[in-house]
């Protein structure tokens, strides 16, 4: 009776828990004989994974070689149909993406065809309230503004978002490496001060001494600092 174990996971599998040989005929390191087996559990896992890749771009999870749609289409039949349909999803969006005379509503599965030069939103009535696309951004429409206007209100409203982000950075900024002026944080003032910087020096982060220096005699930090031999409490002669 034939062994076998899955060359992701390593554990035992029942025959009918192994992914058929068939589909990796096209495989490399399987034509080579590698005998390498993956149970269905694995299988599934790595291409839930990659479920949203780009059409094209799920690639076999031995050899790296990208796997033709249909194929793949065909794999997933054979052993997942939940999985076959949800990729048939993606990809039929990703189709409609690189279309400009098909939009889907941005609210349900509804396909127009259109003619971006006449026409800059199409009309859902799916709904109990007819819902309304932009054709050009394939997002609920921007109603009162042009997809110009539109366009500059979100750079604008990014320029924003940017500049808050680098405030908030400076201002979550503790101090800067003795070495390499790098600026740190703590992500909890609750952390322990010792600081290890991305250039490799290690300190203090209260008063910047070296940390190999203070990991041997508190002494070595400033006298200022609550680490300082001098300010930490006295220990019982038992403990000393």
């Amino acid at each position: 009776m034939a062994i076998n174990i899955c060359s992701i996971c390593y554990q035992h599998q029942e025959e009918n828990q192994v992914v058929p040989y068939t589909f990796f005929t096209s495989c490399p390191s399987i034509s080579k004989r590698e005998h390498k087996q993956v149970c269905y559990t694995c299988y599934k896992r790595y291409m839930t994974k990659h479920l949203h890749d780009s059409i094209g771009q799920i690639k076999c999870m031995f050899c790296q070689e990208s796997i033709e749609e249909s194929v793949l289409m065909h794999w997933m039949g054979e052993w997942d149909k939940d999985l076959q349909e949800e990729r048939q999803r993606i990809t039929f969006d990703q189709h409609l993406l690189r279309s400009e005379n098909m939009v889907k509503c941005y609210a349900c599965d509804n396909v127009f065809e259109v003619d971006p030069e006449e026409a800059s939103y199409v009309e859902c009535h799916n709904h109990a309230t007819p819902l309304k696309t932009c054709i050009k951004h394939r997002t609920k429409l921007h109603e009162g503004e042009s997809c110009q206007e539109y366009d500059e209100s979100i750079a604008q409203l990014n320029s924003v978002q940017d500049r808050l982000s680098q405030v908030a950075i400076q201002d979550l900024i503790r101090g800067k490496c003795p070495r390499c002026q790098h600026g740190w944080y703590k992500g909890d003032e609750d952390d322990c001060e010792h600081i290890k910087c991305v250039c490799g020096m290690e300190f203090c982060g209260l008063c910047f001494v070296d940390y190999r220096l203070a990991s041997k005699d508190n002494s070595h930090h400033t006298i200022t600092c609550r680490f300082h031999s001098d300010n930490l409490p006295a220990f019982p002669k038992e403990y000393t």
